[in-house]
């Protein structure tokens, strides 16, 4: 029996795009993943639209897709939502969050909390909050990754893997009044499922199990080795950590919304070539 296809919700004149989105969902609802795949890397050689191509690729990807096919979202650049920075991370934990005040740049104006507690009361609150909850079951259902490191370094046999610091990627542009919580990549996002070790002072790094065989493979890569991470957002919550203080020598407390991923998938791969050499999913 043929499963039910969702609507298509491109331009209804463009009968090329809207057969070849039936195609892709009734592979994906066969499970026939590699003709998934094949159909991803045909469409990529057909004399057709970046458009067309992309309203495939970016409709049939999915937290578990095939790797070929994640790759070629990855080169597409507009399956998969990239968070790079501080500034992105901590605005998307206000839209998960639904902090009216900060995302709509209030909090000047409401700079109390009896102020903003009267201003939830108003038309104007209220509106604003429908708002930016349909931002954020929007963004809810977008597929994210960040960049781990593009420098795994030698093979490490005491963890059978790779070991690296996060201190360039997980706070760029800079440090906050406290370093990141752990676990997490420009403060906001909690990779709980990654294994993740303190690096005293205020440093942290991460540790990913490669058998030998894919990590020799790895290393005669040469410099041409990403490594990412794919997620979807799951809840915010408010971390608590300890960190040493350099200027008093002392341990102070800090606190973060953060907002904990339900999935972490980690993809080693070859920019240039799409080859993967290392796929493992972490948590769920």
């Amino acid at each position: 029996m043929v499963p039910e296809l969702a609507e298509w919700k491109g331009d209804k004149g463009d009968v090329a795009s809207q057969n070849l989105y039936k195609l892709s969902l009734l592979l994906h609802h066969m499970k026939l993943k590699s003709l998934i795949v094949l159909c991803c890397i045909a469409l990529m050689q057909m004399n057709v639209s970046m458009a067309q191509k992309g309203t495939v690729i970016c409709d049939s990807l999915r937290l578990n897709s095939d790797p070929a096919l994640v790759m070629a979202a990855y080169q597409l650049g507009d399956c998969m939502e990239e968070i790079d920075d501080i500034d992105t991370a901590m605005r998307l934990v206000q839209i998960m969050n639904l902090d009216v005040v900060n995302y709509y740049g209030l909090n000047k104006l409401y700079d109390t909390r009896d102020a903003r507690e009267q201003f939830k009361q108003t038309p104007d609150y209220k509106s604003r909050l429908a708002a930016l909850t349909a931002i954020k079951a929007e963004k809810q259902k977008h597929i994210y990754y960040s960049l781990l490191t593009t420098s795994l370094g030698k093979y490490n046999w005491a963890v059978k893997g790779f070991r690296f610091s996060m201190d360039d990627l997980s706070t760029p542009g800079g440090l906050k009044e406290a370093p990141p919580p752990p676990q997490t990549v420009n403060y906001g996002i909690e990779l709980s499922g990654i294994p993740f070790t303190p690096d005293p002072p205020t440093g942290q790094t991460i540790s990913i199990a490669v058998d030998p065989d894919s990590g020799m493979s790895i290393l005669h890569s040469g410099k041409d080795v990403t490594t990412i991470v794919i997620y979807k957002l799951g809840k915010v919550v408010q971390k608590e950590y300890m960190y040493l203080n350099e200027q008093c020598h002392c341990n102070r407390p800090a606190k973060e919304d953060v907002i904990k991923t339900d999935f972490d998938r980690v993809i080693i791969f070859n920019p240039k070539t799409s080859d993967v050499f290392w796929d493992v999913t972490y948590g769920k």
